[in-house]
């Protein structure tokens, strides 16, 4: 698989990942639990760590809170780039900065945010407790840490499709880095070095699938070697899923989600 800055270098594969959560059958979208669960002090400084897309802050910055200041971080400089233009509109009225920084070594000031928020990124991070320090210390006391996360039940239909139709893929591609990384099963006991407190916030959610397709652009977004690199293969590949799965009533697939709030 490639490595993960040729991946994310830009939101191609980033939005064919993001796509298929769009069937997703809870009452909240992921964004709309965000905004319930985040709460911005007046005046607060906040950091995102790996901002993506930006695309979380059409939806934090909705209500108008009282924000002072808005750094938006990550590796890619094709994110930031995407970034910066998906929140044009919200340049006027705040103060947001672009920034390209490390995850694991933060050239930040310490005890300078309200807020740091990292929406699905750890599991990304190549040293998690060099991450969670320098979180930590760029925190103000009492500041909050938002993480989001996933779970070892997540998708695992869609990991044993993968082990049935592609056996020779390893099966720790699809998930198992990340949770070896930062997972929700034991998220709580390793926040709890850095922070006073951390608690474990579920999202319950399923996907239906109306189709393959999304099963595989998803799965084809991981650059798998001679496995779907060509649209003949993908072709055959959604003839056998149709094949061996009935779709009619929507294919499921279960999430295992979540969000760990920390606070220092």
């Amino acid at each position: 698989m490639k490595n993960l800055e040729e991946q994310y270098k830009n939101e191609s594969n980033l939005q064919k990942r993001i796509q298929i959560h769009q069937y997703g059958t809870a009452q909240q979208s992921w964004n709309e639990f965000l905004v319930d669960e985040i709460q911005f002090p007046k005046d607060s400084c906040i950091l995102e760590i790996g901002c993506g897309t930006g695309v979380l802050w059409k939806h934090l910055l909705k209500n108008k809170p009282s924000i002072k200041k808005i750094i938006l971080s990550d590796f890619s400089d094709g994110m930031l780039k995407n970034a910066e233009d998906n929140l044009t509109e919200f340049r006027d009225s705040y103060d947001i900065e672009f920034k390209k920084i490390d995850a694991t070594t933060i050239p930040l000031e310490n005890d300078q945010f309200d807020i740091v928020i990292a929406n699905h990124v750890l599991y990304h991070v190549s040293d998690v407790e060099k991450s969670l320090s320098e979180i930590s210390k760029v925190l103000k006391p009492g500041g909050l840490f938002y993480a989001s996360t996933i779970g070892s039940q997540n998708m695992h239909q869609l990991k044993n499709i993968v082990k049935t139709y592609f056996p020779s893929v390893e099966d720790d591609t699809f998930f198992g880095e990340f949770l070896k990384n930062f997972s929700l099963d034991d998220a709580v006991k390793r926040t709890q070095s850095f922070f006073s407190n951390s608690e474990r916030i579920d999202y319950k959610d399923y996907l239906l699938l109306p189709s393959p397709k999304p099963l595989i652009d998803y799965i084809s977004s991981f650059y798998f070697p001679d496995t779907l690199d060509a649209i003949e293969k993908k072709e055959s590949f959604e003839k056998k899923l149709l094949e061996d799965f009935d779709f009619s009533k929507g294919f499921r697939i279960d999430k295992e989600i979540g969000l760990i709030k920390c606070v220092k």
